[in-house]
């Protein structure tokens, strides 16, 4: 009995040996991931890596938004082996505290559209966190919502972290609240207006303009975006974001949500949006799941023409007007839309009238207004928001 259990151990050890990754080894692995799949996209969720989203793509052209996630190990004997990973994919982070973010999930719950993990010591936390992530129904995007349960015998400070990256070069884009906010981590901040963050080099602390944020995709023509609950980000929420000195490079969006105090065994749960926007070449805000985008337009020779003839009777002219460009990521209903743009030259109104739209349609508007807009209002329906535009040397 003790030779054949010999054997066995043997065996099993030779195996161990064989599969496993040379010793001492830095080496890159691929966990194993589980798709769901709508009529519009499909997001993978690697269950042994912090059962992270690593992949949020568009069905039609397979274009990917987030930038790969990549698992390495360190492999020292059959019963020790060290994990690490980039950062990459979609997943809860704590501020202030550390997570490990290749510690396996357990799948407790799963359908075609939705998947509910869970860890008892999230990331070696103090904390015990189920998460479920549902797509939208015939929409562009998904639903992720998390509940966090502070498992130590005392009471802990939690700050819901989130980092967002996407494919290579996205490019960031954060609203930012105007006037005077103290932000977390960096003190009073002084903005003479709200703004559009763009870019920047190094990292930054932004008071939030709006609960949500997005990436520009140029070379996926789309626009994907993170909407949080406006309660999230109130009272001491926070923007961080980070890239290197190259600006150019591509930067990370990093929503931070408020400040909770969770007694031992107390929970607390949070939601969030993701979305894309097929078409959107920049981006201006977003409301009622619809993404807007404002840009400059050179006036073609006809029209600079006819505005020299304004010209000459004293008529304000100008060589450029702004195209309005939405798409809605959900069906909608007929809808009125308002536009107000307002500038150094004043403000400005328009409306249009919005048919009811299939998720994904792209719809393209002309404003022929005087001077770059700094600030702007879109209504739809009964509801309004901002929209936000970038400001210099910021």
């Amino acid at each position: 009995m003790k030779k054949f259990n010999l054997c066995i151990l043997t065996a099993v050890s030779a195996f161990a040996l064989f599969a496993a990754p040379k010793r001492g080894v830095v080496e890159y692995f691929s966990p194993e991931l589980i798709t769901l799949t709508n009529n519009k996209v499909s997001i993978s969720i690697a269950p042994a890596a912090l059962g992270r989203v690593v992949s949020f793509k568009l069905n039609e052209t397979g274009a990917e938004m987030l930038n790969p996630t990549k698992l390495t190990r360190l492999w020292l004997s059959p019963l020790h082996e060290i994990r690490g990973d980039n950062f990459q994919g979609i997943r809860e982070l704590l501020w202030g505290g550390k997570i490990n973010g290749s510690i396996p999930m357990q799948v407790v719950k799963k359908s075609d559209d939705s998947i509910t993990v869970y860890s008892k010591s999230y990331g070696a936390s103090n904390f015990e966190v189920t998460r479920t992530v549902t797509l939208l129904p015939n929409g562009f995007g998904f639903v992720w919502q998390t509940k966090l349960t502070n498992r130590s015998p005392k009471a802990e400070k939690c700050n819901l972290w989130y980092n967002f990256q996407g494919v290579e070069p996205a490019l960031p884009r954060i609203p930012v609240a105007g006037g005077t906010h103290k932000v977390r981590g960096k003190g009073a901040e002084t903005y003479p207006r709200d703004f559009m963050f763009i870019k920047g080099i190094g990292q930054y602390y932004l008071p939030p303009g709006a609960d949500y944020a997005a990436f520009v995709e140029a070379k996926q023509n789309a626009v994907w975006a993170v909407l949080l609950p406006e309660t999230e980000m109130k009272p001491d929420g926070m923007f961080y974001s980070w890239g290197n000195n190259s600006p150019d490079s591509i930067r990370t969006v990093e929503p931070l949500l408020k400040t909770r105090t969770l007694k031992s065994g107390e929970s607390a749960e949070s939601r969030m949006t993701m979305l894309i926007f097929p078409g959107l070449t920049d981006f201006a805000g977003m409301l009622k799941m619809t993404g807007f985008e404002v840009k400059v337009q050179e006036k073609s020779g006809f029209c600079k023409f006819m505005d020299s003839i304004k010209g000459v009777f004293g008529a304000e002219t100008s060589d450029k007007y702004y195209t309005l460009r939405l798409v809605n990521a959900t069906d909608a209903p007929a809808e009125n839309l308002e536009v107000e743009l307002t500038g150094k030259k004043g403000a400005k109104k328009f409306s249009f009238s919005l048919g009811e739209r299939k998720a994904g349609t792209l719809l393209e508007f002309e404003l022929d207004i005087d001077g770059l807009p700094e600030t702007g209002k879109v209504t739809v329906g009964k509801e309004s928001g901002k929209l936000f535009f970038p400001l210099e040397n910021k």
